[in-house]
């Protein structure tokens, strides 16, 4: 009798998957336009994607998540952001699309997904109509075709993009407004939304602004008296005519000397249209940054106008005087300039205030503007001057070290000329091969060798030659290229040369050296400098002589 074998165990079968899955649906403002619409609306999608469920059951639908009206150039949606975070939990292993386009068009974000977070969180991810599904055919998200209709999708939003900006700018240059709120003093014309028509109530506050500033030249005490009249300001006054407006500082009913100075800053009070102040970075960045001047546009009589193009005037001049003040006399040629400095947020050149004779302050205007940036209070003058003077004594530091490297470089270049030596050795042995083939000729004509024998060595010998001819060639390149480098001629080292160590700092040395300094915070000054392809130029010609390392980190905080 046979005896069993103990380890004889019966195949077990894997346990099948238990597929959570999520049906996404996206549908951007641009895709309401199209001629396609009814294949790309909600209703549709959502019906593709449960005839498909129909068809799987092994698959079993958690939830639908849905961005109406939201651009795939960007992952900032926020049925996709409550997406993003049940899969993250484990809530959901599955995700569902009409296509590739309803997940993202833009190609960097759409591959991020496809080919490493889904993979990493274990994600089955199927696309219907492209006949994607990463977990029965794997191979499906290989394909090329997979691959350029991201790119497909990505260029669509670029191209459509810049038909709309397009469109857009004609429109403005024909002074149609196209903002979603109308400034304080008009609304738009129920019957043409592109036109402004006066608001009167709002229209009188705007004239006690004006007309307060031209006696008193105090924004304070204008916001200060508007304030204890409880006439609503801006936002509040939009929001109490059932206007769906959200004011990014928050719900307040206090007058801001800020929201005064747009006031008195703005041209459209005397029937002017200007537009195009702000912008987006790009199609697949949509934070917003204030625009170049050359970059508005605008249109003069577009509307009935509330203030005087007289007075109006004079407070822009009042304004002006104001501005200058502010910054001091002696303040451009004394110490940093204020149009090095930017915002790191977005960009904007940071303005200077005067508190006392000895404090001065830099802040972004987007601080007290509904355009929230990033930055968070004003930080004090000195204390950036601080840290750029700091950061430039140790790239002249740096500098004056790798002059010094470079120097004893060369200087050990001309002394151990290692091609010298090799050049040496090439001719030494073509002038033995000469000798030698002239005592084979000898040992051939005396019968010693035979002609076959003789032959083929000397071409043996030929060869050899022509090999080490070619190799002095060589030698004499690396020699030329390798003959040293000259610090006089490196603008960079040039520059750093004149200074050991700079105590206070000027125009001039700010204009020889920086770039601009990004300012986030207190935290984090960043110093970009000048001579950047000089500077590599420079380590490049260590590291090919193999010199010591120098650092290199110079966009130092």
């Amino acid at each position: 009798m046979s005896r069993k074998s103990r380890y004889n165990i019966e195949e077990q079968k894997p346990k099948a998957i238990e597929w959570k899955a999520a049906g996404y649906i996206r549908l951007s403002r641009e895709d309401k336009k199209s001629k396609d619409f009814d294949s790309l609306s909600v209703f549709h999608q959502k019906r593709l994607i449960s005839r498909f469920l129909e068809k799987n059951p092994e698959i079993r639908l958690i939830d639908y998540f849905i961005d109406d009206g939201y651009t795939g150039t960007d992952l900032e949606r926020p049925d996709f952001q409550r997406l993003q975070r049940m899969y993250e939990k484990g809530e959901i292993n599955c995700i569902i699309v009409k296509d590739l386009s309803r997940l993202a068009r833009n190609n960097e974000e759409s591959s991020k997904l496809i080919y490493v977070i889904f993979p990493f969180f274990k994600i089955r991810f199927i696309s219907i109509n492209d006949n994607v599904d990463s977990y029965l055919n794997p191979e499906s998200v290989e394909k090329l075709d997979v691959k350029f209709k991201n790119i497909m999708h990505d260029e669509y939003a670029r191209d459509n993009s810049k038909k709309v900006i397009s469109a857009c700018r004609l429109k403005r240059s024909k002074g149609i407004f196209l903002g979603a709120f109308a400034r304080y003093g008009y609304k738009k014309d129920p019957n043409n939304k592109g036109k402004l028509i006066v608001d009167e109530y709002a229209a009188e506050v705007v004239k006690y602004i004006f007309a307060e500033f031209l006696k008193t030249r105090n924004q304070n005490r204008i916001a200060n008296t508007l304030t204890e009249k409880r006439i609503l300001p801006p936002a509040a006054y939009k929001q109490a005519n059932g206007e769906k407006y959200k004011n990014p500082a928050g719900k307040t009913m206090r007058w801001s000397t800020a929201t005064i100075n747009e006031i008195l800053k703005s041209d459209v009070y005397i029937g002017n249209m200007t537009q195009n102040q702000r912008r987006t970075i790009s199609y697949k960045d949509h934070r917003i940054i204030r625009a170049e001047r050359d970059y508005w546009i605008t249109v003069e009589g577009t509307h009935e106008p509330i203030i005087s193009k007289e007075d109006f005037d004079k407070v822009q001049q009042i304004l002006a005087e104001q501005a200058s003040r502010k910054c001091g006399s002696g303040y451009r040629n004394k110490r940093t300039r204020p149009n090095v400095m930017k915002c790191g947020h977005c960009g904007r050149t940071l303005s200077v205030v005067q508190r006392s004779k000895k404090t001065k302050s830099v802040y972004c205007e987007n601080l007290y503007s509904p355009l929230k940036c990033g930055f968070e209070k004003r930080i004090h003058l000195e204390l950036i001057e601080n840290v750029i003077l700091e950061v430039l004594n140790r790239y002249i530091d740096v500098c004056t070290n790798i002059r010094k490297s470079i120097n004893d470089t060369n200087d050990n270049l001309r002394r151990t000329n290692p091609e010298k030596n090799r050049l040496q050795e090439i001719q030494e042995e073509i002038e033995r091969l000469a000798v030698k083939k002239g005592e084979l000729y000898s040992t051939y004509k005396q019968g010693e060798l035979k002609e076959n024998e003789y032959l083929e060595e000397r071409q043996r010998i030929d060869g050899r030659i022509v090999f080490l001819q070619n190799n002095i060639k060589k030698v004499k390149e690396e020699r030329s290229a390798k003959k040293g480098y000259s610090v006089d001629e490196n603008a960079v080292l040039v520059s750093a040369g004149k200074y050991k160590r700079i105590k206070k700092l000027s125009n001039e040395i700010i204009d020889e050296f920086i770039e601009k300094v990004d300012v986030y915070s207190e935290e984090r000054i960043d110093v970009h400098f000048k001579f950047k392809d000089e500077f590599q130029e420079a380590i490049e010609f260590l590291r090919e002589n193999e010199s010591e390392e120098l650092s290199q980190g110079f966009t130092m905080t």
